[in-house]
């Protein structure tokens, strides 16, 4: 190549870097000079400072009277921050479920109506097994049979649906009957699941004895041992 022709290419290169140069040099200038602020990064949370002097406010729910308490904001927080852990339902090794007893009184028992999981209140005086309506769709009760019930408080609709599948613990009881009842809070397990296990209750401690130890009189064709 000529040497005419490579100093004009080496012009031509080093004037674009100088321009190249210059234009970086007046942007940064410009922003410089600029009233232009670039943004913030966004966060997906805000950490927002609280004055330990500001008061606070309790709520309690286990209808105890604190009013006594020599100190009573330091007695509900500490009561507030150390809930007390009981003890789950549990399958023992020979085969017994175990439920202990709650604050208030009640046992619950976890199981699965069809294969759709509740937490019944075992409720000895309830002639049947129940359910609210809005478990009625997930435990398999499409339809149930329409009926008027007078009770204490009145008359309520309830839906009668035989034929399901109530477990506890490793046994289930097929065709057992289920009421789906109105205004119903949560499951109840009745004296009709109740009357086939062989249940017993000892200082606080709700057992239900393993399948080996059912009562002889119940059909075994309504029994299902899961292992």
């Amino acid at each position: 190549m000529p040497i005419a022709q490579r100093l004009s290419k080496r012009a031509t290169s080093y004037f674009v870097f100088t321009f190249f140069i210059l234009s970086i040099s007046n942007i940064t200038w410009a922003a410089d000079n600029s009233n232009f602020v670039l943004p913030q990064p966004s966060l997906d949370s805000q950490t927002v400072p609280v004055s330990i002097d500001k008061p606070i406010s309790f709520i309690t729910y286990d209808k105890t009277d604190y009013s006594k308490a020599q100190d009573l904001p330091k007695t509900l927080r500490e009561i507030a921050n150390h809930p007390i852990i009981y003890k789950a339902a549990k399958l023992m090794p020979n085969g017994d479920f175990v439920v202990h007893i709650s604050k208030d009184g009640h046992y619950y028992i976890p199981g699965d109506v069809n294969g759709y999981p509740v937490r019944f209140m075992v409720d000895s005086g309830a002639a049947s097994t129940a359910i609210p309506p809005r478990f009625a769709l997930n435990a398999g009760i499409g339809v149930a049979i329409a009926k008027l019930v007078n009770t204490a408080n009145g008359s309520i609709n309830i839906g009668e649906s035989p034929g399901n599948t109530v477990t506890i613990g490793n046994t289930s009881i097929v065709d057992a009957e289920i009421m789906v009842i109105d205004k119903l809070e949560g499951a109840l397990l009745g004296a009709d699941v109740l009357n086939i296990l062989n249940t017993t209750y000892s200082e606080g401690i709700m057992t239900i004895k393993a399948l080996d130890k059912i009562k002889s009189n119940t059909p075994s064709k309504r029994l299902v041992v899961h292992h």
